[in-house]
């Protein structure tokens, strides 16, 4: 009988991007833990695409992370112009664990605004400390980041 081949374990996600074709999609990083839901409502032929990014790279959010939770939401219209925002919201979930000396009731998801490298809680926040959970629906595209201040 032969001996079965060893599997490798499957290396988290660290990028995702696809197309949209006028229906519902998702992309998502980290085995799930961030999820970037695009809905119908976005015109075909956009690419969106999603990245952990390095957070040497970028500007610290006003309190401490939860885990290694800093990626990129960007976008290209059907001609490959980089887009700034999106034409209609998306959600993004973010699942977090690591949370040891952190205030969960404080955690927020938050996006960072490039024209003063300032941290602002993204818009229509939804926090479930118990379920260790935030979403949002967001239009702007950008950085964005789990935390507590």
């Amino acid at each position: 009988m032969p001996t079965p081949e060893p599997t490798a374990t499957p290396q988290p996600t660290t990028e995702a991007s696809g197309m949209t074709t006028g229906t519902d999609m998702t992309l998502s990083l980290g085995g799930g833990r961030v999820a970037l839901r695009l809905f119908s409502m976005l015109p075909a032929g956009m690419t969106v695409g999603l990245w952990l990014v390095d957070l040497a790279d970028y500007p610290s959010p006003p309190g401490a992370l939860a885990g290694d939770l800093m990626f990129e939401i960007r976008a290209w219209d059907v001609d490959g112009s980089r887009l700034d925002s999106l034409p209609a919201e998306v959600n993004i979930a973010v699942s977090y664990d690591d949370v040891r000396d952190l205030n969960e009731a404080n955690i927020t998801l938050g996006q960072l605004n490039v024209g003063n490298n300032q941290w602002r809680t993204a818009p229509k926040l939804l926090i479930d400390p118990d379920g260790n959970f935030v979403a949002a629906s967001i239009t702007q595209l950008g950085i964005l980041a789990v935390y507590a201040p």
